[in-house]
């Protein structure tokens, strides 16, 4: 969220001010940066190449979607609902997908939530982007 916060122009998060406008941007996409390096650390000292693949499986998901948000909002480009729904299932489904992969690893669960996981990726972004184009006062607080 530091990362979104900087790529979104944000200035409030939950009516706080964002870490970039406290402590600059060059601190916090090194502080950023350096979270993902520290968790792909303590991944690789289970010493399961799995988790690692896991890892980098769900960020360059993360990120590929995060590249579609981005690449719409600057081009002023409205995606066809299919597009939005991929978009989701890769930026906002990733980190979920993340967190239930890698508590996998160390369960003998292995049943699929992937469509339970795709559906509360879709439910909480679209949440999001509603209020973000209703509500006044979380419109405020996102500053987008």
């Amino acid at each position: 969220l530091l990362i979104d916060d900087i790529e979104d122009f944000s200035k409030l998060r939950r009516g706080i001010p964002v870490a970039h406008a406290v402590f600059g941007i060059p601190h916090v996409i090194n502080s950023a940066n350096y979270i993902y390096f520290f968790a792909l650390e303590k991944i690789m000292k289970i010493g399961n190449f799995e988790g690692i693949k896991i890892f980098t499986t769900q960020l360059l998901e993360l990120h590929t979607g995060q590249a579609m948000d981005i690449h719409w909002r600057d081009t002023c480009q409205c995606p066809s609902e299919e597009q939005y729904k991929l978009m989701v299932k890769q930026k906002t489904g990733g980190l979920f997908k993340f967190a239930v992969d890698l508590a996998q690893m160390f369960s003998t669960d292995k049943r699929n939530f992937r469509p339970l996981l795709d559906v509360l990726s879709l439910w909480f972004q679209i949440r999001d982007d509603y209020c973000n184009l209703q509500s006044e006062e979380y419109a405020k607080n996102k500053t987008f």
